[in-house]
């Protein structure tokens, strides 16, 4: 797309250039209805019949201006996952890349971290786009202890989050004190994604929380499990941690797209982790790896 026609399709893609259309339009019918029907009668039927394409026609646009902004919501954001796998694939690439890769835990480990504070970051980004609010994502890790399970903060999004100074550190996970936590956590045997999902955390019945004052902190919220349920011949399942996404505004975030394109995200960055922690192993034999 040529210079030229960029700034044609940009002007006429506009919603501003659609509202200004159906103004005009919508002027212009009230003035054809006048002309033809109108007479000077107490009559209110042309007044009616005015009223009611009005209506109908600022609604149609109305719907035609949100799949516009839609569209250019998921313009916008596609750079945004290029960016995701160019960080994935680069930092895979240091890390392991050549005759000397990086072995020792600790150092994979900090690559790791900040790998997932960069895709935090561009996840935030996203959703804060197509939500038009400010979105902050997080990754949590699960960790056991005797019996009990929790989960505690990995990555973020925010850098010096106010959430991260507040007590408790790690919070309880099927006890029925996290709701958020205990659903994202149980598989769904109808084929849909397991996750956790609420518009309006204050309308949303039974929903505990461990944290002090959480309503501060966020009003909407969807977790999706980091994790492998296994395959066909390899059923293992496991639970790595969660993805998660909150904001301070309500019915922002969907349960549709939203979830599945989160879910996307933790499946990626499962595989990611799988890696980086030495769960997969690959051995090529017979192969010229160069």
């Amino acid at each position: 797309m040529n210079l030229p026609t960029r700034f044609a399709h940009g002007v006429a893609t506009n919603p501003w250039t659609l509202l200004i259309s159906t103004i005009g339009s919508i002027l212009g019918l009230g003035v054809l209805i006048n002309d033809r029907f109108f007479v000077p009668t107490p009559t209110t039927e042309p007044i009616a019949l005015f009223l009611l394409v009005t209506v109908i026609y600022v609604a149609v646009s109305g719907a035609a201006l949100r799949i516009l902004d839609d569209n250019r919501k998921l313009r916008e954001v596609a750079n945004n996952f290029r960016e995701i796998n160019s960080i994935y694939r680069d930092r895979l690439f240091s890390a392991f890349h050549g005759e000397n890769p990086v072995k020792e835990r600790a150092k994979l480990i900090d690559i790791e971290k900040i790998t997932l504070t960069s895709v935090c970051q561009r996840i935030s980004q996203i959703y804060s786009k197509l939500t038009g609010r400010n979105c902050v994502v997080t990754v949590k890790l699960l960790t056991k202890e005797n019996d009990n399970v929790f989960v505690t903060t990995y990555a973020r999004s925010e850098n010096d989050s106010e959430r991260d100074k507040a007590s408790p550190k790690r919070f309880e996970v099927n006890t029925g004190q996290n709701t958020a936590f205990d659903e994202a956590l149980m598989p769904n045997t109808t084929g849909h994604i397991s996750h956790f999902y609420s518009g309006d955390l204050r309308k949303h019945k039974h929903y505990n929380n461990q944290r002090p004052s959480w309503d501060k902190c966020y009003q909407s919220t969807i977790v999706v499990p980091i994790r492998c349920l296994g395959v066909e011949g390899k059923s293992t399942r496991e639970d790595i941690g969660f993805l998660c996404i909150d904001t301070k505004s309500r019915n922002r975030l969907n349960n549709s797209h939203h979830v599945v394109m989160m879910a996307a995200l933790a499946d990626q960055m499962y595989n990611f982790m799988s890696l980086m922690r030495g769960k997969y192993t690959v051995s090529v034999e017979g192969v010229d790896a160069k």
